[in-house]
């Protein structure tokens, strides 16, 4: 795990091109929809899964990932829903933060986890304005950033952007 600002952690091959490819066709099966947050800035599609196996294998690896980091937080638990979102040419997510979610029964999440699926793709990078940090889709890897962080995502020029996003609750302080 890599902080890149304040807030702000990168984790490189968290999934496998495989895997991603494999989440990419269980979302389309799915179905995407419009997103129910269109009124407020989001401009993309959405689908939500749950699997149980996807949900275990991504706490193991965010435990070990996570693991004596320098900021003083460990990883308690991952949100049991999957979204999955779908920013083809001309979407994007206008500026906004993240507000906790409760996991499990009074356990209430910290940070934001997103995973990029693809990234044969032109724009769409994840934008933290108030740092300048701006992150460009590869496949596999993970941002976390605290929920209070106001991110936007970057209109998508060319291609399909396909991300998962969830909630992650951790113990402990951030330095």
């Amino acid at each position: 795990m890599y902080k890149l600002s304040e807030g702000i952690w990168q984790i490189v091959n968290l999934l496998t091109l495989k895997e991603c490819d494999s989440l990419i066709t269980k979302a389309e099966a799915l179905g995407f929809r419009m997103a129910r947050m269109k009124s407020q800035g989001r401009n993309n599609s959405e689908a939500f899964f749950q699997c149980s196996e996807t949900i275990k294998k991504l706490s193991f690896r965010l435990k070990y990932a996570l693991k004596d980091n320098a900021d003083g937080f460990e990883f308690v638990s991952l949100k049991p829903v999957i979204e999955f979102y779908r920013y083809q040419a001309g979407e994007f997510v206008t500026a906004h933060s993240d507000a906790p979610q409760e996991i499990e029964h009074n356990v209430w999440s910290t940070l934001t986890l997103l995973i990029y699926l693809s990234e044969d793709i032109e724009g769409g990078a994840t934008f933290f304005p108030e740092s300048g940090i701006q992150i460009h889709p590869q496949v596999g890897t993970g941002v976390l950033f605290k929920h209070s962080l106001l991110h936007e995502g970057s209109q998508v020029l060319r291609g399909t952007k396909y991300i998962i996003r969830s909630d992650i609750a951790t113990s402990g302080c951030f330095n």
